[in-house]
């Protein structure tokens, strides 16, 4: 049934669930894993420069983010492993841009047939409502979604 199953992640609790349910979907179906990490570079960069700079770190900013993408993908990786997906069936991605954007744009282009993506609760409301992430892909991808709770 499914061939090509997308995960966003952000290294968040709820992404991880995520990553969970897509690795016992993958093993299930014998589908690959395509885990995407999203990066805003532009809306961060001035934060971590400026870290950096206090911190007398020797690298720049996108050196820096990349770096932490690649641990939030690895991070999900090994959860997915440990799910039961096949390691030589995950696939990671990092993108830079808007975070939704990008993951309906891989979506697209990966010829994905499920997304996977996490909630984000806020407040006394937390359970209830969709991250603003999770609603607009939701609403906007070329294939079915699946939230994880």
């Amino acid at each position: 049934m499914f061939k090509q199953i997308l995960v966003g992640v952000d290294g968040s609790e709820s992404a991880l669930k995520a990553v969970t349910l897509a690795a016992q979907l993958c093993a299930a179906h014998d589908a690959r894993l395509l885990l995407v990490h999203v990066v805003q570079l532009s809306a961060i960069a001035d934060q971590v420069l400026k870290m950096s700079a206090t911190e007398h770190l020797k690298e720049n900013p996108q050196t820096i983010l990349e770096k932490l993408s690649q641990d939030v993908l690895n991070q999900a990786q090994a959860k997915a492993v440990e799910a039961g997906a096949a390691e030589d069936h995950i696939e990671t991605v990092s993108k830079d841009g808007d975070q939704a954007r990008q993951l309906i744009k891989v979506a697209k282009d990966s010829n994905a047939d499920l997304v996977v993506l996490g909630t984000r609760g806020r407040g006394r409301m937390e359970g209830l409502l969709l991250g603003s992430v999770s609603q607009k892909i939701a609403a906007l991808a070329p294939c079915p979604c699946l939230i994880a709770r």
